[in-house]
């Protein structure tokens, strides 16, 4: 393997369901292909976002390979992962508990060793694409999985601009201001970005997004058609987990198949009590369609459990509120001018030292025999009594005030 890699810097997209990787080298981008798929070409650049550890052995399996462990073993299988990125939850596997940022860094060493190997170069530098909307904890974590991975996380870099970037738009040669909207519909979370390409540099000027709606709500919105069909046509409540993690395959499969095509037909054997039976049925573009308006109730439940939530960020706000009044009632009791003791304490202090410091001043005076000390900061210090003229000032303001 050739060690020479100081131009190769990797960039992954890592995403929900899948992820992908390129380089430019030679002046063109070249797209790492999955030595696990060999079907079409599309499939080949793509690397699924999945886990599957052992239970005995704890071997790791990263790609089309825990893929394929899904169906048998969904409970040692660990799917959709960004997600998680950026929160404290933990997966738990066998007894032991894997954060988001170790499953991740499981789907980049992958991506590592696959591009390395389809390359022939080791890779060091990577740049990670995440969404824009992405809050620092998710970017960090981002990183952090990088770190874990052994890679150096040359920079994160906003998926909008990656896609503008990959259509070459920062090439034209487009004399005016050019606006473009990047609309990105991924496996778990989706995008609206406007951005600005002016003197070949990219702005965003708005982005606004979900990071809990992607085409995966869509797999699950097909589960729970399907779940329903069985329940109607053979009376049955699928609740077993093997059952439901086939479903969700076949669900995949058949979103896939209806992108291209009006109906899929569908058969599954071994869900039913009946294990000779097979269940059969078709599902159309047009009730696909239908269905995925329900999306809008899953926004909405999520919605629901984000205000959930926000009534306990809204004790901890009503906490940091009440912290905050006190801060400011000790801030007064203690530094107001006029009423605030420690205030009143530096006063008294500068009071008895002035007073000390005006005795001296005095005695210097008067041992001196100068007519007047003055202090080019602070003003007149001393002065003999002959110089001394308020009497003769009131004196001429009263005349003022009895002539008017």
């Amino acid at each position: 393997m050739n060690n020479n890699n100081n131009d190769i810097i990797l960039g992954i997209d890592l995403g929900t369901t899948n992820s992908a990787a390129a380089v430019y080298k030679d002046n063109k981008i070249i797209i790492i292909k999955s030595q696990d798929n060999k079907m079409s070409d599309s499939v080949e650049k793509m690397f699924p976002s999945i886990v599957y550890i052992n239970k005995q052995t704890h071997e790791i399996l990263v790609g089309l390979k825990a893929k394929k462990k899904f169906a048998d073993h969904p409970q040692n299988t660990i799917i959709e992962i960004k997600r998680k990125m950026g929160t404290k939850q933990v997966v738990k596997i066998n007894g032991d508990k894997y954060t988001p940022e170790q499953i991740s860094s499981f789907i980049l060493k992958k991506i590592k060793s696959e591009s390395e190997v389809f390359l022939n170069t080791k890779i060091n530098d990577v740049i990670i694409t995440v969404p824009a909307y992405f809050n620092d904890a998710q970017r960090q974590a981002t990183i952090d999985a990088g770190r874990l991975a052994e890679l150096n996380v040359v920079r994160i870099v906003n998926e909008p601009t990656a896609a503008c970037l990959a259509y070459g738009l920062d090439k034209l040669n487009y004399s005016d201001k050019m606006n473009i909207m990047v609309f990105a519909f991924g496996g778990g979370t989706h995008d609206v970005t406007t951005m600005s390409l002016e003197n070949n540099k990219f702005r965003v000027i708005a982005t606004s997004g979900d990071t809990n709606t992607g085409g995966c709500d869509i797999d699950q919105i097909i589960v729970a058609r399907l779940k329903e069909v069985i329940k109607e046509k053979h009376g049955v409540e699928i609740t077993d987990p093997l059952v439901e993690a086939r479903l969700k395959i076949t669900a995949e499969e058949t979103k896939i198949y209806l992108s291209y095509n009006l109906a899929a037909d569908i058969e599954l054997d071994n869900i039913l009590p009946d294990k000779n039976s097979i269940f059969e049925y078709t599902f159309t573009q047009e009730e696909l369609e239908k269905i995925s308006f329900k999306l809008d109730s899953l926004n909405q439940d999520y919605g629901v459990k984000r205000l959930m939530s926000l009534d306990k960020g809204e004790s901890i706000r009503k906490e940091m509120e009440q912290l905050e009044l006190q801060g400011r009632k000790f801030q007064q009791d203690q530094f107001d001018p006029q009423n605030g003791q420690l205030m009143r304490k530096q006063a008294q202090l500068e009071y008895e030292i002035l007073g000390k410091v005006k005795k001296a001043v005095d005695k210097v005076a008067i041992d001196g025999g100068y007519d007047y000390i003055i202090d080019a900061s602070v003003g007149l210090l001393y002065f003999k009594s002959k110089f001394d003229m308020t009497d003769d000032v009131l004196h001429e303001l009263r005349k003022l005030s009895s002539e008017k």
